[in-house]
C-alpha cells in the first residue's frame, strides 16, 4: 500500500522535489562511505557533521514541500497527556542536573579546598601551582553550564506544563 502511494508521489513530484530527493539520495551514500571511512579509522567527523546537517535540512524541504501539495497531513497538536509526559521526561531531567550540580559542588569545595592548603604551603616555599587554579576554573564553568541548563529545562517543563492546562481548559 505504501509503495504505491510512494510511486504515485514520485510520478507526479514537482521537479524542486525531486532534486531534493536525489540530493538526499547523494547524501545518503556519501554519508555511508564517510562512516565506512570512519570505522577504519580516519578522521571525517566535521566533514559528516556538515554532510548529515545538510541531509536533515533537505529532509525538512522535502516534507514541507509535500505538506504544501496536501501529501502529508499536518502534525495534530500534543494531547494535554502528551504534554505532561513531556514535563516529566523534564522535571527527571532537571533531577539529574541537579545531581550532577551537586557532584560539582563538591569537587569544587575539594579543590578549592586543596587550593587554599597549596596556596598556604606555596607561601613558605616557592610559587604557585597554576594547574590548580585551571582545574578549579573548569569546574566551575562546567557548574555554570549545567545550572543555565537546568534553568532551561525547568522553563520547559513549566512551558508544557502550561500548555496542558490551557488545553485542557479549551475542552
Amino acid at each position: 500500500m505504501f509503495e504505491g502511494l510512494a510511486l504515485a508521489l514520485l510520478l507526479c513530484a514537482p521537479p524542486e522535489l525531486e532534486a531534493h530527493r536525489a540530493e538526499l539520495d547523494a547524501l545518503a551514500g556519501r554519508i555511508q562511505e564517510l562512516k565506512l571511512r570512519q570505522i577504519h579509522g580516519e578522521n571525517v567527523r566535521r566533514e559528516l557533521e556538515r554532510l548529515l546537517v545538510r541531509a536533515q535540512e533537505v529532509a525538512g524541504a522535502i516534507e514541507a514541500e509535500l505538506q504544501r501539495e496536501g501529501a502529508l497531513p499536518t502534525a495534530l497538536p500534543p494531547s494535554p497527556d502528551e504534554l505532561r509526559e513531556r514535563a516529566d521526561a523534564a522535571r527527571d531531567e532537571a533531577d539529574r542536573l541537579a545531581a550532577a550540580i551537586h557532584a560539582l559542588d563538591i569537587r569544587i569545595t575539594t579543590a578549592s579546598n586543596e587550593l587554599r592548603m597549596a596556596q598556604f604551603g606555596a607561601s613558605l616555599t616557592t610559587g604557585q601551582d597554576p594547574e590548580r587554579h585551571r582545574r578549579l576554573r573548569v569546574l566551575v564553568e562546567q557548574r555554570q553550564l549545567l545550572a543555565h541548563r537546568l534553568r532551561l529545562v525547568l522553563a520547559d517543563a513549566a512551558r508544557l506544563e502550561s500548555e496542558a492546562k490551557a488545553i485542557e481548559g479549551e475542552r
